[in-house]
């Protein structure tokens, strides 16, 4: 919401992590999770829930971490997902559960979905474990319609896809001739995947959308080193870029 501060911190290099909420205007400085021998993570933020996230905390089983939606005004938590064995959540831009990962005997991931709070029996799709370091799940659009993975499954090299939310199917939207896609650039409201980059000697952007083409080619010629943009503001006229500059 723009007056705060999220960051995590443990204490003496520990790794029982923290989240902290720091007010911008008068340094107040709050604490979110317990402390002692429990580990937080940031799970999700939203643009649509500006005053809430969901944070994954071990305090009830330390192998496992359970889902909360904390509210970032009073600090409460509430559960969202009991973690029964599974490797993590992925929801949408409403802080809706809409995913559950399973990590299988042989190395690969089970996904499944879930509605309701409730997790289906039968994975949804499967990632073998020879695919499990390059098909990765990248998230929801805003309007939760459309969801991205990075897809290397019956290929030489991971591409941007879109996954069927009926049929599991995947459809590649865009892909490298040369090495593996490997980050993706969103647009902030939208949540459209608008560019990828693909590392072969260097990172390389391609566009995507048309809409931030003449953006990224500008970039690619200006840049002068590899770069990620790091920030976008909500009316898209202002991005923050940070640059590896090449010596």
């Amino acid at each position: 919401n723009n007056t705060h501060i999220l960051y995590r911190q443990d204490s003496g290099g520990d790794e029982n992590w923290r989240i902290y909420l720091a007010e911008i205007a008068t340094a107040k400085n709050v604490a979110l999770t317990p402390e002692g021998k429990v580990q937080a993570n940031i799970d999700s933020i939203s643009n649509a829930k500006p005053n809430e996230i969901l944070i994954e905390l071990n305090d009830r089983d330390p192998q496992y971490h359970d889902l909360y939606r904390v509210d970032l005004g009073t600090g409460r938590r509430t559960l969202v997902m009991k973690n029964e064995g599974y490797a993590g959540f992925i929801s949408d831009d409403s802080l809706t559960v809409r995913f559950a990962a399973k990590q299988t005997p042989g190395g690969g991931i089970d996904t499944f979905k879930v509605a309701s709070g409730k997790i289906d029996a039968k994975p949804f799709f499967s990632v073998g474990p020879e695919d499990s370091l390059t098909t990765q799940t990248i998230g929801f659009d805003t309007a939760g319609a459309t969801f991205y993975l990075l897809e290397s499954r019956g290929r030489d090299k991971a591409a941007l896809a879109t996954l069927d939310l009926k049929t599991a199917q995947t459809t590649i939207l865009t892909e490298s001739p040369k090495a593996d896609v490997q980050r993706v650039m969103t647009h902030p409201v939208t949540g459209k995947v608008q560019a990828v980059s693909a590392e072969y000697l260097r990172a390389d952007w391609l566009a995507v959308d048309d809409e931030v083409k003449p953006d990224i080619d500008f970039l690619n010629r200006e840049a002068k080193g590899d770069w990620i943009v790091t920030s976008r503001s909500d009316d898209d006229r202002f991005w923050t870029v940070q640059v590896d500059r090449l010596i």
